[in-house]
């Protein structure tokens, strides 16, 4: 079995790279926030009675959250690219804008500010792991 990457994966190695700079984003906020709310290294969070635990646990929360994610939705549209390369990409742009309103929301509007990212970044991935499935059956030795 050869493997042939198409013409149009440039597109997912584009989004790919926006992944890059969203977790840079995100990074630079939690810093922000660490001086901010002055939490210091090496608590992930801030310490339980810190004056503004919930204020910087929100930022660092949101960016955890991301890294979760992030290997599941990489493979995803990079294996579902190799079949469909544009609309794994724009279903990636579409999942990164909303880990940015997420980060931005969650920041600045704790718990209930996440929301509207978290949607956005829902109509990003969940279409890349349906397709993953069905590129997945596409491509099963089987099918050939």
């Amino acid at each position: 079995m050869s493997i042939t990457v198409p013409k149009d994966y440039g597109y997912v190695v584009a989004a790919v790279a926006g992944s890059v700079a969203v977790n840079f984003y995100q990074i630079f906020q939690v810093i922000k926030a660490r001086k901010q709310y002055d939490v210091v290294y090496p608590d992930l969070y801030a310490p339980h009675g810190h004056k503004n635990k919930k204020e910087f646990d929100c930022v660092q929360r949101a960016h955890q959250n991301t890294l979760e994610n992030l290997p599941f939705v990489l493979s995803s549209m990079m294996l579902s690219g190799m079949l469909y390369p544009q609309l794994a990409a724009g279903f990636g742009s579409v999942y990164l804008a909303g880990r940015v309103l997420y980060t931005s929301g969650y920041g600045s509007g704790g718990p209930e500010g996440r929301k509207l990212g978290g949607l956005v970044s829902h109509l990003g991935d969940i279409p890349l792991f349906l397709m993953l499935f069905y590129t997945a059956y596409q491509v099963f030795p089987s099918r050939s």
